[in-house]
């Protein structure tokens, strides 16, 4: 980002007075939490600002105040705050990202635990690769590429879980075991299988389907089942009403089920049945975790 942004009054004009008064509420809000890390007003107004022209001039859309204006009020812009105060060198924001997800983020490693994984290596591991520079756009950091869409936790988590799987796949790939669970034990209500077969079967088919999906139904599971947004807050992003976005997500579940084929929702055996579905239940999670929408607003989402 510029060392020197417009003047705030420039910057107010491009975002708008309900954007203008929405930046204005975080910052004061992030700064009284955090306290002061050296990103004032006008640096913070104006690198949200950049971010989401940028990424809408990614997508191709032709640049537009309005638009970009009406997106602001959207984002977690406290945690831009502290996102775009580390990227300009805040030793105070490192600290405090530190010390307010280290031990979360170890607890969900745990959660998920990886046979052969340390939670607290990977942990730090991630932490560490945030103040490294990104392997593209024009970020000092990869910190610096959150984009505020959903929680900066929600960021940071599907991160360790991609994180946590390459370090297992790295071990599977060492050992030769490469039909073990995806994260070496189930996660908490999900059933084992020995039906290698069978799983790799229904995930191969859960993509197929996922890639047969509307933009906007991607969109609206990721935020709701990954990242926690109500549908609401879901619908304003979209530009659409709460009703259809409940829509939305039932008829992209739906074709995710149909896509696996009929016979899950007609085991005949009730315990085969749970399996099938834990088994069905630990695909979308992984899927829903591996997917690259996280940074893209819903309007802008592309297949």
């Amino acid at each position: 980002m510029s060392s020197e942004p417009p003047a705030i009054d420039t910057i107010a004009a491009r975002v708008g007075r309900l954007g203008m008064a929405a930046l204005q509420r975080a910052w004061t809000a992030a700064r009284k939490r955090l306290g002061d890390l050296g990103l004032a007003l006008e640096i913070y107004a104006n690198d949200v600002w950049t971010l989401v022209r940028t990424r809408r001039e990614q997508r191709g859309h032709e640049h537009d105040d309005a638009a970009c204006g009406a997106i602001v009020p959207g984002l977690a812009l406290e945690d831009l705050y502290l996102a775009r105060g580390c990227e300009h060198g805040s030793e105070r924001g490192w600290t405090h990202l530190d010390n307010e997800y280290r031990s979360r983020l170890t607890g969900l490693a745990l959660r998920r635990g990886a046979k052969g994984v340390d939670p607290e290596d990977v942990t730090s591991g991630l932490l560490a690769d945030l103040a490294l520079p990104p392997t593209r756009g024009g970020a000092r950091t990869r910190l610096g590429t959150f984009g505020g869409v959903g929680s900066l936790w929600a960021w940071l988590a599907v991160a360790l879980v991609r994180r946590l799987q390459r370090e297992t796949q790295k071990r599977r790939a060492a050992t030769g075991d490469l039909f073990e669970g995806d994260l070496g034990v189930p996660a908490e209500g999900e059933a084992s299988t020995d039906d290698a077969e069978s799983a790799a079967a229904l995930e191969a088919a859960l993509r197929q389907g996922w890639a047969a999906l509307a933009p906007e139904e991607r969109c609206a599971i990721v935020w709701k089942h990954r990242d926690g947004l109500k549908q609401r807050r879901i619908g304003a992003l979209l530009g659409a009403a709460e009703y259809q976005v409940s829509r939305w997500i039932t008829r992209g579940i739906g074709k995710l089920r149909e896509a696996v084929g009929r016979d899950l929702e007609a085991e005949p055996a009730p315990e085969p049945g749970a399996a099938r579905h834990a088994l069905f239940g630990a695909a979308v999670a992984r899927l829903l975790a591996s997917s690259g929408v996280e940074e893209v607003h819903p309007s802008e989402a592309r297949p």
